[in-house]
């Protein structure tokens, strides 16, 4: 709920006055704060480890989404693309053949701060990937992408619970406990893309 009480105050009070420059500054601060969170141990109500993975999450995110509105050249955009594929490459051959904790660190800070941010950007600048990610599976998926990322949590919580109180002994690691726990998330976030309006959520660049 931080965070999108955060994300919301930056958004009302940069976007809507027309200071995008400022925003771009306001998203990195809100990632560094979420990165001093983090790295200090802090377990209080509000600021905590938790917390602070969250921010580095949610406006690392923003941050890739304003590089991604960048109006680089041409070439730019291939250069950019190509480092963050051989990045990602290397990182997935290195981490296999001696482990990934001792390759990149540790898997929550790495993959939010260079492992998603890459892959988003070598997708969004490389052409060839658009054919793959451009069919009607992924463009379906991208459409309901804001309820799946909203409610994946509660559901995945929900899931725990259940399983604690009925004692089944759920695998998570299970392929049908996964495909249960996707497709699930699938049909509720496209119930939600039906029930809300799309006005509503356009005020926030959506």
């Amino acid at each position: 709920m931080f965070l999108y009480v955060s994300f919301f105050f930056v958004v009302d009070k940069y976007i809507e006055k027309k200071r995008h420059f400022e925003i771009e500054f306001a998203y990195l601060f809100m990632f560094i704060l979420g990165g001093a969170l983090y790295m200090t141990g802090w377990q209080y109500p509000i600021f905590n480890q938790v917390i602070g993975r969250g921010l580095i999450s949610f406006y690392g995110g923003c941050v890739t989404a304003k590089i991604c509105e960048k109006d680089f050249s041409q070439k730019s955009k291939y250069t950019i693309g190509c480092l963050c594929l051989l990045f990602i490459v290397f990182s997935y051959i290195f981490s296999r053949l001696f482990g990934y904790e001792k390759v990149l660190g540790n898997i929550s800070m790495i993959a939010p701060v260079a492992i998603m941010p890459c892959i988003i950007l070598s997708c969004y600048h490389l052409s060839f990937f658009w054919k793959i990610i451009g069919n009607r599976v992924f463009v379906f998926l991208g459409n309901i992408s804001m309820y799946i990322y909203l409610i994946h949590h509660p559901v995945e919580y929900l899931l725990m619970c259940l399983n604690e109180k009925f004692e089944r002994g759920f695998s998570y690691k299970s392929r049908l406990v996964f495909s249960f726990f996707f497709l699930f998330v699938v049909v509720v976030s496209y119930i939600l893309k039906l029930i809300f309006s799309r006005p509503s959520i356009r005020r926030i660049g959506v």
